[in-house]
């Protein structure tokens, strides 16, 4: 089966981002990327660290992630944008959870290529007002299975319910 006659399935949804600080029990300290629960709140917790004039780097386990601006933009050029890896991390999180899902049943994923794409807002400030994941693959060859992984990856995935459902923000100085 050519790879371009895959199943396909889109779908979009609103990104709404609460802008409030609620405050919350203070969970213990834990490694990068590893969940820890304090009471029902739990918490995953990634360092940056300033690396050139525009570009941060974050290390976690064996992997190296810069994030800067492109120098068009008054960057460095040395990583994307942080809305680029917000988008890869939706996209990621989504494939790993409709692999699970497949994993879990049996089932095999051959194929697979997700396109997410975002729009800008025309007004306001700079965020994004929908994104929308495009889904092919080759098999399972069966609709039905894989509109069920599908269902299955966007119910489970954690960056795709937090953008449906919004979340509490916060930044601060930490002394």
């Amino acid at each position: 089966m050519d790879f371009r006659s895959g199943y396909r399935r889109k779908w979009s949804f609103n990104l709404i981002i609460l802008t409030r600080f609620v405050e919350a029990p203070i969970p213990k300290t834990i490694n990068h990327f590893d969940l820890t629960t304090h009471s029902t709140l739990a918490q995953l917790s990634i360092k940056l660290a300033q690396t050139s004039p525009t570009a941060v780097e974050t290390q976690v386990a064996n992997h190296s992630i810069t994030v800067d601006r492109p120098v068009e933009k008054g960057g460095g050029g040395l990583g994307l944008m942080g809305g680029q890896h917000m988008l890869i991390g939706i996209g990621g999180c989504f494939c790993s959870t409709l692999f699970a899902a497949a994993q879990s049943r049996g089932i095999e994923v051959e194929g697979l290529a997700v396109e997410v794409s975002a729009t800008l807002a025309e007004e306001g400030a700079p965020r994004f007002t929908a994104i929308h994941l495009g889904v092919t693959c080759q098999k399972p060859e069966s609709s039905e299975e894989v509109e069920k992984l599908i269902a299955i990856a966007e119910k489970g995935c954690i960056s795709i319910n937090t953008v449906k459902s919004g979340l509490n923000f916060s930044a601060e100085l930490s002394i």
